[in-house]
C-alpha cells in the first residue's frame, strides 16, 4: 500500500485507480473514504485511464464522493472509458441512451449497439440486456427468442441472476426453442430468489403452493417467498400472501401481511440465511440499487452466520481480518469463522484458513502440511486462488511437497482459465522455459503475460515489461513500454521490477532520463525485500559515493555480505584487470572486509615460512615458480569465468531448464557496454592460497571454495611484486519468479 501511494504521488494513472479503489472499498489497511476515492479517480481519469473514468462516471451519477449528482458528467466520463472499450462503460452508457438520462437524447438503437459491445466482451449485465432487446424485439432488432435464450444462458452462467430470472420464464412457458421444464424453472428461479429478486421470489412462491416445479407443496414456504417479495413491493406477491392469510385465518399471517406492506423493508431481516448473505453482498458493493453501506453488510452478515450459512461466515470473517464493517480487526475471530466455514466445505474459506496456516497469522502456529492439505481441499473444488498457492509449493518443492512440474502445470492452467492474473504469469514464465511438460512457446508466454498484466498482476507486468525489453516472445523491442511496464509492477511492490528500473534509471535507459538518486531509492526498496541484484547494485553505490548516498565501504561490505548470502556471487559487471593504482585501494578494503564482514567460507590461508620479498612464504627460486603456475591456473580458470558471464546475456539454464533469451525474470545486460567502462573492482576478496593448494586444484580440476574464476592483478611479476590473487564471486543462474 505504501508503494500504490509513492507511485500514485509521483502521477502514474494505474497507482491512482488501484488506490481509489482501496478507499472506496476501505481494504487493504485503509479507511473507507469515498471522496479521497473520488479524488484519485479524477486525477487517473485525467490522464486518460478507462477504469477510473468509469468508476468516476458512477460517482457522478449516483451523487458520491462528495461530488454532486451530475449525470450529464457521469454520461462524458462513461463514453470517454466505452470508447476505450471498457465494457461496464458501455453497459451504463447504453443504460442511459436507453432511458435518455445525462442529457442523452433516448435511443434504443444506441444502446443496443452498446450493448453488443460489452456482450462481446462476456459481460453478463449486457448480454442480459440484450437479450430483452431481442426477446422483445426492440431496438431495431428482430424478435428472435432463440437468440435471447442463448444471451440468458451466457449472462446466467456467470450468476447474472435478473437472467436466472428471464431463462426460468422461458423453460416454464417452452419459449425459444426451449422444451416446457418446470424443474429447470423452478431450479432458476430458486437462484434468482437467493440474490433477493421479488419477481423470482414470487414465482417460486407459487411453485410450493401448488406444488410444482418438482417441489413439496408447501403453503407455510411459500407464504415466506410471497413476503419476502411483498416487502419489495412486489403487489401480487402481497395479495398471494392476503389469500393465504385468509385461508388459514389466524393471526399469524395477517402479521405477515402487516410486515409486508410495510415499503421499503429490508429483505430477509429475519428471514433465510441465502437471502441475509445476499443482501450483505449488495450492501458490501453497493450494488442490485441499494447503497454501499459496509455496516450494513456486517450486520446482515452477521445474522446469516448465526443462522450457519458458511459463505456469510467467510464474508465476515474478511471482515474481522482486514477490520472493516465498523469491526476491530481481529484475526483470531476471522480465524474461528474460517474455520466454520471451511469445515462445511466453503471453498474460498478453506484457502483462506489455509493462508493463515501458511503465514501463522490469527493466533495459530505456523503449519505449512495443514495449509497444504487446506490449498488441496480448496483446489479440488476449483478455488483459482486455492489452485494457485498449491502449483506454486509444487513447482518450487516447498512444505514437504516433491517438486512436480507437471501438476503445477495443471493447476496454473485451470487457475488461470478462470482468470487468475497470478496464474497466468506462473503459467507463462512455464511457457517461457519450457518446463512441466509444456513446449517452450514464447509467443504464448507473451499472451500470458498481457493477460496477467491487464489482470493487475505485478509480476506479469515485470514479466511482459522482460519480453519488450528484450524484443522476444512476437513482441517488438521496447525499452519504453518495459519501462512503463516496471513502474506498474513496482509500484506493486514487486522487488524486481524495481530493481530493472532502477538500472533503467542509473543509466538513463527506456525513456527515462538519468536519476541515481531514483535508482537508490528503488535499489534501497528492492533490497530491503531481499533482492540480491539490488543488495549489490546498492553496495556499489554505497562504495561510490552515488545517489545522494553518503560513501561508505562498510556500508557497502555490508550489502555485498548480504547479496552473497544470497547466492549472488558476482557483481553484474564483468571485473576488468586490477590497474597498478586501483590495487592499493582493493588491499585496503580487502583488509576491512576480512577484518569484519567478510564473506562466508572466504579464507586467508598463510604458511608458516618466511615471507619473500614477492609476497609467498617461500625463497626467490620458488617464487618463479609459483608465479608461472599460478598463472597457468589462473588462465584456464579464468576462461571458464568469462563464458559463464556471458551466459547472463545469453541462452543459460536454470537448473537444467532452458530460459528465454537473457533468462525471464533476471536483467538483461550488455556485457560489451560493460567491459568498455573504466571501474574499480567491486564487490572482490582478496585470498591468498599456498602453492601446494594451487597445485592441487590444478591437478583434481576442482574450483576454490565458493568461488569460480580466479584473476591476478594487472601489473604483478615472477619477482619484485607481491603475488596476490583477487577472487571473482560467480553466480550465472536466473531466479525463479513463479508464484511471486
Amino acid at each position: 500500500m505504501r508503494l500504490y501511494k509513492l507511485a500514485a504521488a509521483q502521477g502514474y494513472a494505474h497507482a491512482q485507480a488501484r488506490l481509489a479503489w482501496y478507499y472506496e472499498s476501505g481494504t487493504g489497511g485503509l479507511v473507507q473514504n469515498e471522496q479521497e476515492a473520488a479524488r484519485l479517480y479524477g486525477l487517473a481519469a485525467a490522464q486518460g485511464h478507462a477504469i477510473a473514468q468509469m468508476m468516476l462516471g458512477s460517482f457522478y451519477a449516483d451523487g458520491r464522493g462528495g461530488l454532486a449528482k451530475d449525470e450529464r458528467e457521469a454520461a462524458r466520463l462513461y463514453r470517454l472509458a466505452a470508447d476505450q472499450g471498457d465494457p461496464a462503460a458501455q453497459n451504463d452508457l447504453g443504460m442511459f441512451y436507453e432511458k435518455g438520462r445525462g442529457g442523452l437524447v433516448k435511443s434504443e438503437q444506441e444502446a443496443v449497439r452498446l450493448y453488443r459491445l460489452a456482450a462481446d466482451q462476456n459481460y453478463s449485465s449486457a448480454q442480459s440486456n440484450l437479450a430483452f432487446y431481442y426477446e422483445q424485439g426492440r431496438g431495431g432488432l428482430p424478435k428472435d427468442e432463440q437468440e435471447a435464450v442463448r444471451l440468458y444462458k451466457l449472462a446466467a452462467d456467470q450468476g447474472n441472476w435478473i437472467a436466472q430470472y428471464n431463462l426460468g420464464n422461458f423453460y416454464a412457458e417452452g419459449r425459444g426453442g426451449l422444451p416446457k421444464n418446470d424443474k429447470e424453472a423452478a431450479r432458476l428461479y430458486g437462484l434468482a430468489a437467493e440474490h433477493g429478486d421479488a419477481f423470482a421470489q414470487y414465482n417460486l412462491g407459487l411453485f410450493y403452493e401448488t406444488g410444482g416445479g418438482g417441489l413439496p407443496k408447501s403453503k407455510q414456504e411459500a407464504a415466506r417467498l410471497y413476503k419476502l417479495a411483498a416487502v419489495q413491493g412486489h403487489e401480487r406477491a402481497r395479495a398471494a400472501l392476503q389469500a393465504i392469510s385468509q385461508a388459514n385465518g389466524s393471526s399469524g399471517p395477517r402479521s405477515d401481511l402487516r410486515e409486508a406492506a410495510r415499503p421499503h423493508q429490508p429483505v430477509a431481516a429475519q428471514e433465510s440465511a441465502n437471502a441475509q448473505y445476499n443482501l450483505g453482498l449488495s450492501y458490501e458493493f453497493g450494488s442490485n440499487g441499494r447503497p454501499k453501506d459496509e455496516q450494513e453488510a456486517a450486520r446482515f452478515y452477521r445474522l446469516a452466520a448465526d443462522q450457519g450459512s458458511a459463505n456469510a461466515q467467510n464474508g465476515l470473517a474478511k471482515f474481522y481480518a482486514s477490520g472493516r464493517g465498523g469491526l476491530a480487526k481481529d484475526e483470531r475471530e476471522a480465524t474461528r469463522l474460517f474455520r466454520l466455514a471451511a469445515d462445511q466445505g466453503n471453498a474460498e474459506a478453506q484457502y483462506n484458513l489455509a493462508w493463515f496456516y501458511g503465514n501463522g497469522r490469527g493466533g495459530l502456529a505456523k503449519d505449512e502440511h495443514e495449509a497444504v492439505r487446506l490449498y488441496r481441499l480448496a483446489a479440488n473444488q476449483g478455488n483459482a486462488y486455492g489452485q494457485d498457492a498449491l502449483a506454486s509449493l509444487l513447482v518450487y518443492g516447498r512444505a514437504g511437497l516433491a517438486v512436480d512440474e507437471r501438476e503445477a502445470a495443471r493447476l496454473f492452467k485451470l487457475a488461470a482459465d478462470q482468470g487468475n492474473a497470478s496464474a497466468q504469469s506462473s503459467l507463462g514464465l512455464l511457457y517461457a522455459r519450457g518446463m512441466g511438460g509444456l513446449p517452450k512457446d514464447a509467443q504464448q508466454a507473451a499472451r500470458l503475460f498481457k493477460l496477467a498484466a491487464d489482470g493487475g498482476s505485478a509480476p506479469g507486468q515485470r514479466n511482459l515489461g522482460n519480453l519488450y525489453q528484450l524484443g522476444a516472445g512476437g513482441l517488438p523491442k521496447d525499452e519504453k513500454e518495459a519501462a512503463r511496464l516496471y513502474q506498474l509492477a513496482a509500484a506493486g511492490g514487486d522487488a524486481i521490477a524495481q530493481a530493472f528500473l532502477a538500472e533503467f534509471y542509473s543509466n538513463g535507459r527506456g525513456g527515462l532520463g538519468k536519476n541515481d538518486r531514483e535508482a537508490a531509492r528503488l535499489y534501497r526498496l528492492a533490497a530491503d525485500q531481499g533482492d540480491r541484484d539490488a543488495q549489490n547494485s546498492l553496495g556499489e553505490f554505497y562504495e561510490d559515493g552515488r545517489g545522494g548516498l553518503a560513501k561508505s565501504e562498510r556500508e557497502a561490505a555490508r550489502f555485498y555480505k548480504l547479496a552473497a548470502e544470497k547466492g549472488n556471487r558476482t557483481p553484474r559487471r564483468i571485473l576488468p584487470p586490477l590497474s597498478r593504482s586501483a590495487a592499493p585501494a582493493l588491499s585496503k578494503m580487502s583488509k576491512k572486509l576480512r577484518g569484519s564482514t567478510s564473506l562466508p567460507r572466504t579464507r586467508v590461508l598463510r604458511s608458516r615460512r618466511p615471507r619473500s620479498p614477492c609476497g609467498t612464504r617461500t625463497d626467490t627460486a620458488d617464487c618463479r615458480r609459483t608465479n608461472r603456475r599460478r598463472r597457468g591456473f589462473t588462465s584456464s580458470l579464468q576462461t571458464r569465468g568469462r563464458r559463464s558471464h556471458s551466459m547472463l546475456s545469453g541462452p543459460s539454464t536454470l537448473r537444467g531448464a532452458a530460459a528465454l533469451q537473457g533468462t525471464i525474470g533476471r536483467r538483461p545486460d550488455s556485457i560489451s557496454s560493460r567491459r568498455n567502462r573504466d571501474f574499480r573492482l567491486r564487490s572482490s576478496i582478496s585470498a591468498f592460497f599456498t602453492r601446494r593448494e594451487a597445485a592441487g586444484f590444478r591437478r583434481t580440476g576442482k574450483r576454490p571454495p565458493a568461488f569460480i574464476s580466479l584473476r591476478l592483478a594487472r601489473g604483478t611479476r615472477a619477482h619484485g611484486q607481491r603475488c596476490r590473487r583477487f577472487l571473482v564471486p560467480n553466480d550465472t543462474l536466473a531466479r525463479v519468479s513463479l508464484g511471486s
